[in-house]
């Protein structure tokens, strides 16, 4: 799962929260662990 977060993360940080949302909906995305 660390990949799949951090690929989140990066997806995150790039603006795109819905995106990852649809894919990563079910896991936790940690921003702050960042």
């Amino acid at each position: 799962w660390d990949a799949m977060t951090q690929k989140a993360d990066q997806i995150y940080q790039l603006g795109h929260p819905s995106i990852a949302e649809q894919n990563f909906g079910r896991v936790p995305i940690r921003i702050e662990t960042n």
